[in-house]
């Protein structure tokens, strides 16, 4: 019985992710009276607070940068804004995997009901995590 239970937990463990933080269903959101917080679901305590538009806030997807495989890119919708045009806003929480440290947040890009998107430019190059944004400006990040 108990080998059989030792086996079960083994390949129970050799099937989930490998790095803490690498999947959107490691991650969650939490709220409070003072706003929405990202955090991984493992280690309640590990949070960072989100910034959002409004109250429709969801994650999207995780991903890896190809220059920077050892970040993750939580990207979440922020909400939505507008009366006339609704835009809907994306933002990305930048985790580093190996330090299993957040690093910050940028924007992603702003898509418009009439089809437009405005997109900010990222780039990675020496430790520099560089985003260019029409409306937030250029953020840094050394990494």
């Amino acid at each position: 019985m108990a080998l059989t239970f030792l086996i079960v937990s083994q390949l129970s463990f050799a099937q989930g992710s490998a790095v803490l933080g690498d999947e959107v269903n490691e991650w969650d959101i939490y709220k409070d009276k003072y706003g929405k917080y990202l955090g991984l679901k493992e280690v309640r305590m590990k949070m960072i607070k989100l910034r959002t538009v409004g109250p429709d806030v969801e994650l999207i997807k995780v991903t890896s940068p190809e220059k920077a495989p050892h970040l993750a890119l939580i990207e979440y919708k922020a909400g939505s804004a507008g009366t006339s045009k609704i835009v809907h806003v994306y933002r990305a929480v930048i985790y580093d995997l190996k330090k299993q440290r957040f690093v910050g947040q940028a924007p992603l890009r702003r898509e418009s009901a009439d089809g437009k998107k405005l997109e900010a430019k990222w780039s990675y190059e020496n430790g520099l995590l560089t985003i260019k944004d029409p409306r937030e400006g250029k953020l840094e990040f050394k990494l």
